[in-house]
């Protein structure tokens, strides 16, 4: 039996192939949708413990390495290095900055690629290697400096040059001022 369909003659088989197809991608989207809703619950659903929230982000990580959405998923490591940051665990927050900073890097997500680099950054700092800590930033302000008509961009940037300043203060008071009003004229 032949149907018409859109002007074309297909046989039964094939009109059941396309609704199976059909069926298939939705299922495939609804799926997507509520890999989606999940992850974005468990990344925002703050609970009292420590534990539970990396449980949570965890659980989050393996959903979105599942769907191997690697773009995202630095994302989702980024989350978790500000968070363990937070709690000032700064050696095990720098473990998922790096771990970011790698996935950002070769799924190319600029952003998430520099704000790790600036996470590790402010971790050197807190382990006393300013000189390390120093030429990251500068690396960070560099490429946030281009993009600083973009208002999220440009807070990066003054935040950068923020911490430029302050650490040059003891080692080059020249350089820190420098940085400071750079700081302060991005700021206005």
């Amino acid at each position: 039996m032949n149907i018409r369909f859109l002007n074309f003659h297909i046989s039964e088989n094939v009109k059941i192939n396309l609704l199976l197809i059909i069926i298939l991608l939705n299922s495939i989207v609804l799926k997507a949708q509520y890999s989606e809703s999940k992850v974005s619950h468990l990344l925002n659903n703050s609970l009292n413990s420590y534990e539970d929230n990396i449980k949570n982000i965890d659980l989050a990580i393996s959903i979105v390495n599942e769907e191997k959405d690697f773009y995202f998923l630095s994302n989702i490591y980024f989350q978790k290095a500000a968070y363990i940051y937070s709690k000032r665990k700064y050696n095990e927050a720098l473990k998922f900055y790096i771990l970011s900073n790698e996935l950002s890097k070769k799924y190319k997500n600029e952003y998430i690629y520099y704000s790790s680099l600036y996470g590790i950054a402010v971790i050197q700092e807190q382990l006393n290697n300013n000189r390390k800590s120093i030429s990251l930033l500068k690396e960070c302000s560099s490429f946030f400096e281009k993009e600083k008509s973009n208002e999220t961009y440009n807070l990066a940037y003054i935040s950068t040059l923020g911490r430029l300043s302050y650490l040059y203060i003891n080692k080059n008071i020249d350089s820190s001022e420098y940085y400071n009003n750079l700081e302060l004229k991005y700021s206005k």
